[in-house]
C-alpha cells in the first residue's frame, strides 16, 4: 500500500518493521539465523510478561538450540500492556516452551508492607494469595476514601499531603490543615505519587496542588515530546541533521520555513554547537513560542537536552524512542502526578490512586472502548504495589468528565479487600463560618 511504498522510497523502517522484518529474514535464511545464534549465545529478557507475538517469534529463533542460554524476568500479575499488543500468555507458557528451565520465585517484598501486599492480592483474586509475597512489616491500614466530587477528592489529596509533610504554608497549622508534624518515613514531596487511570483526571488535582502551594511534576504514559509545538522543534533539528532523508520539509515549507532557514540550522550543526543551543536557535528564528505553555515546554525541552552536550544524534534517538515515563525526574523535590501505566517499575513512600470508580477501574465509560477486566485488575494491582508505606484509594460519588456528569459506584475491585486491611472514610469538610458584620457583633457577644 501507499505507506509501505513510502517507506521503501525513504529507505526507512518503522519500529514494528525492525522486529517483524528481522523475523522474516531469519526464518527464510537458515545460515543467517545460525550465525546470529552463534553471535548472541546468551539472551536476557526483562518484563517478559509484556512481550508481543513478533518479539516472541524472534526470541524463539535466537534460542532454537539444544541447550539455549536464556534468562527472563517477569510477573504475569503486572501484564498491563495488552492495548499495544503484549500477550501475557507467553510468560504463562514459558515452562512448556523451555521444559529444561529452572524457576526462581521471590518470596519477600522489600518495598511494600504486608497490608498493602495482602490487599493487592485480594484485588487480583483469592487464587493469587497462595504463595504470595510477604512484606518486611505489617504497616498501617490502607485508606479507602469516598468524596462528593472530583474537586473535593483532589482537595482531600492535597490537604493530606500538606498534613503528612507537617505543613507547607505559614498558615497550615492555623487553618488546621496540618498538626505541624511530618508523617513517619515521609521526608520530601518526592515521596508522594498521585496515580490516575486517565490523563483527563489530572486538571482538578493540579488546581488543588497549586491552591496548597505544593510543587509537582506531571508524567504521562504518552510523552509531551510528541505534542505540538515541541514535536515540530525536534523534527526541524532531525531534518537539518539528515537533509537527504527528510520527508517533513514540504510541510515546513508551507509554514514559511525555506531553504535559507535550513541552511542556517545545518551550518550551526557543522559548528558542533550543543544541542540546547541548537534548540534555542531554532526556537528563536523558526518556531517562536506562541503561548505561555509553549514557552514552558520549550524551556523544559532545553533543560532536558543539556546532558547530551553536542551529541545531537543521541538526543534525537532518545526523543524518538523515549516514553512518557522517561521524563520522570526522581530527584526533584515535587509530588509526582502520573498515569497508572506510567508508574510501573517505580516506588513511592505514599501513593494516592484517585478515581477508583466503576467505569474508570475497570475502564468502561464507552461501549466502543471496552477493556479487559482482568488486565484492569492487574493495572490497579500495579498501582497499589508502588506504595511503600501509605496507600490511599479514593473515589468520587459524582464526577464531571468528557462533558457530562457521572454518578458511578466505587470500583468493584475494592470490594474484595478485607475489612481488617482498610480504614474507610467518608469525608465531611468543614464549611467556613459566615463573616460577621464587625464591631457591633463583637459588643453583642461581650454583653
Amino acid at each position: 500500500d501507499w505507506y509501505e511504498r513510502f517507506l521503501q522510497e525513504q529507505n526507512a523502517l518503522d519500529l514494528e518493521d525492525l522486529i517483524a522484518k528481522a523475523v522474516r529474514l531469519l526464518k527464510e535464511n537458515d545460515d543467517l539465523a545460525a550465525a546470529y545464534r552463534l553471535r548472541f549465545q546468551w539472551v536476557l529478557v526483562d518484563e517478559y510478561q509484556d512481550i508481543n507475538p513478533a518479539q516472541y517469534r524472534l526470541l524463539k529463533i535466537l534460542t532454537d538450540t539444544a541447550q539455549p542460554n536464556l534468562f527472563v524476568i517477569g510477573d504475569p500479575n503486572q501484564a498491563i500492556y495488552g492495548f499495544r499488543g503484549a500477550d501475557v500468555s507467553f510468560i504463562r507458557r514459558f515452562e512448556r516452551d523451555f521444559p529444561q528451565c529452572a524457576r526462581f520465585e521471590l518470596k519477600i517484598s522489600y518495598r511494600c508492607t504486608n497490608r498493602i501486599l495482602k490487599a493487592s492480592a485480594k484485588v487480583l483474586g483469592d487464587a493469587q494469595e497462595a504463595g504470595f509475597l510477604s512484606g518486611l512489616n505489617e504497616g498501617v491500614k490502607i485508606k479507602i476514601v469516598s468524596e462528593a466530587s472530583e474537586k473535593s477528592e483532589a482537595e482531600f489529596v492535597a490537604r493530606t499531603i500538606e498534613d503528612m509533610m507537617g505543613g507547607v504554608r505559614f498558615f497550615s497549622m492555623d487553618s488546621e490543615v496540618s498538626q505541624g508534624e511530618q508523617a513517619e518515613r515521609i521526608h520530601s514531596f518526592a515521596d508522594f505519587a498521585i496515580l490516575v487511570r486517565l490523563n483527563r483526571l489530572i486538571p482538578p488535582i493540579e488546581k488543588a496542588l497549586n491552591d496548597h502551594s505544593i510543587p509537582y511534576q506531571v508524567v504521562g504514559h504518552d510523552s509531551w515530546l510528541r505534542e505540538e509545538p515541541v514535536r515540530s522543534l525536534i523534527d526541524i533539528l532531525r531534518c537539518a541533521l539528515t537533509p537527504e532523508q527528510c520527508y517533513l520539509k514540504e510541510s515546513f515549507r508551507e509554514r514559511g520555513i525555506n531553504g535559507q532557514d535550513w541552511q542556517m540550522v545545518e551550518n550551526y550543526l557543522k559548528e558542533k554547537r550543543p544541542v540546547s543551543e541548537l534548540l534555542e536557535i531554532i526556537m528563536t528564528h523558526l518556531l517562536p513560542p506562541q503561548t505561555a505553555k509553549d514557552k514552558r515546554l520549550f524551556k523544559k525541552l532545553i533543560e532536558i537536552s543539556e546532558p547530551f552536550g553536542k551529541d545531537v544524534q543521541a538526543f534525537l534517538q532518545w526523543t524518538f524512542l523515549g516514553q512518557g515515563q522517561d521524563l520522570y525526574q526522581p530527584a526533584t523535590e515535587r509530588v509526582t502526578v502520573m498515569t497508572l501505566h506510567a508508574s510501573k517499575g517505580l516506588e513511592f513512600g505514599s501513593v494516592f490512586i484517585v478515581g477508583c470508580e466503576q467505569g474508570l477501574l475497570p475502564y468502561q465509560l464507552f461501549e466502543n472502548r471496552k477493556t479487559d477486566p482482568e488486565e484492569e485488575r492487574r493495572l490497579l494491582y500495579v498501582g497499589m504495589t508502588r506504595a511503600k508505606h501509605y496507600l490511599f484509594l479514593t473515589h468520587a460519588r459524582r464526577r464531571f468528565l468528557f462533558g457530562r456528569t457521572y454518578e458511578n459506584a466505587r470500583s468493584p475491585f475494592l470490594d474484595a479487600i478485607e475489612k481488617e486491611l482498610v480504614e474507610l472514610k467518608r469525608q465531611q469538610h468543614k464549611t467556613k463560618p459566615k463573616k460577621n458584620d464587625g464591631q457591633l457583633s463583637l459588643f453583642d457577644d461581650w454583653k
